[in-house]
């Protein structure tokens, strides 16, 4: 499934669940993050996604200031 199916998809399963809206904006947010980042490395099926993509992700976002400002936008 190529990523821009998949975000839309995420959001409507977020949606249909009966999640709060402001719950929805911030996931699509953090989703958005890795998107862009799959983007980056040039992966653009999520077939393509390993434990090693998921991993160095993990580890960029744990050095940015981003993840941090993000949490009180959305905590």
């Amino acid at each position: 499934m190529d990523i821009d199916t998949a975000k839309i998809r995420f959001k409507n399963y977020l949606e249909s669940s009966g999640y709060a809206a402001s719950t929805i904006e911030c996931y699509s947010v953090y989703l958005g993050y890795f998107l862009d980042y799959l983007r980056k490395i040039k992966v653009m099926d999520l077939k393509q996604v390993t434990h090693e993509t998921i991993r160095t992700y993990q580890l960029l976002v744990a050095d940015m200031a981003i993840a941090e400002r993000d949490q009180r936008a959305c905590g």
